[in-house]
Formats: C-alpha cells, sequence, structure tokens
C-alpha cells in the first residue's frame, strides 16, 4: 500500500524584546539524476487547470512531473494510459516548474499550440502546447525536498521550530 507522507514545517526567528516573527526559511527542489526505477510519478485523474494541478502536486507531492529521459517519458505514457495529461513544462523559455532546465524533448510536431498556448500536457508518449487554464488529469512527481536556511540571525533572537507529519493513505 502506497503511503503519501505529508511533511509541515515551520521555522520562526523571533526577538526577545519585540513579538514579531521573522520566517527565515525555504524549499528547493532536489532534481533526481537517477533513472526511471528511482524516480516516482503519480497519475491523478481529477481535472485541473496547470496551475491548480501544480497547486495540488506542491501541497501533496513535489510537483508537476519533469520528464529528464525517454524511460521517465514512457513510464508516464503507461501510467496515464492514452490519457491527455498535464506535466511540469512551461513556456516563457520552456522550463519545467520545478525550476530546472528542460535537457530531454518529445514534442509532436503536429501539435505546438502557438502563442496562447504556454503550458504543456503528454499524450501518447508526444508533448503539446496547451492554454493552461484547460482542465486535464495530470501527473505528479514525487522526489526530495532540500531545506534551504537563509538570512542573518543576530545572537539575541530565539529560535522557534516545529515539524509536524499526517500520514495519508
Amino acid at each position: 500500500m502506497a503511503e503519501n507522507l505529508h511533511r509541515h514545517l515551520q521555522v520562526k526567528f523571533r526577538d526577545r524584546a519585540t513579538p514579531q516573527s521573522l520566517h527565515f526559511l525555504s524549499y528547493q527542489h532536489v532534481p533526481s539524476l537517477r533513472t526511471t526505477a528511482a524516480t516516482s510519478f503519480v497519475f491523478v485523474n481529477e481535472a485541473k487547470s496547470w496551475t491548480d494541478a501544480q497547486i495540488y502536486c506542491r501541497e501533496r507531492y513535489t510537483d508537476l512531473a519533469s520528464v529528464r529521459s525517454r524511460a521517465e517519458n514512457d513510464q508516464i505514457m503507461m501510467l496515464t494510459e492514452g490519457q491527455h495529461c498535464w506535466i511540469g513544462l512551461y513556456r516563457g523559455r520552456w522550463t519545467w516548474s520545478d525550476g530546472t532546465p528542460v535537457t530531454f524533448k518529445q514534442w509532436n510536431p503536429e501539435r505546438t499550440g502557438g502563442v496562447n498556448a504556454p503550458c504543456a500536457l503528454a499524450h501518447l508518449a508526444k508533448w503539446e502546447a496547451r492554454t493552461c487554464a484547460s482542465r486535464l488529469y495530470f501527473v505528479c512527481q514525487i522526489g526530495e525536498l532540500e531545506l534551504q536556511f537563509w538570512g542573518h540571525i543576530p545572537l539575541d533572537y530565539i529560535c522557534e521550530f516545529s515539524f509536524t507529519q499526517q500520514s495519508q493513505f
């Protein structure tokens, strides 16, 4: 049985003299350099816009799927069984939603989508551009998150740290 863990981490720094809290926590996705065997994808058969799908994936997993190899593309094709599904690719300079560059491409030359199609979907092992407001099923990626602290904290600040984990089956 697959278990999905939700983790909530909150770190605050506050001045001993004032009740003001300062948040100095961010997270960054650490892209997996492993093969398909180490990459986990989840197909979600609930139709959402690209943005809503991204929010859903970030709240429950890591992000929308980033496809970095033919093996991962084939894995997503098998998982989605021919459905049109959002992946984490979006236009500007086509980039993955986790901020990493595109190193593998599988565009369908007949379905480029034009200027008004800034988001990408996967269908039958090929990618197509589509308007982000379209409601489609989607694929989330399960990966690692690296927490990074940044900023300078004076010594007269107190660190408050809390962590909760909830299991969802």
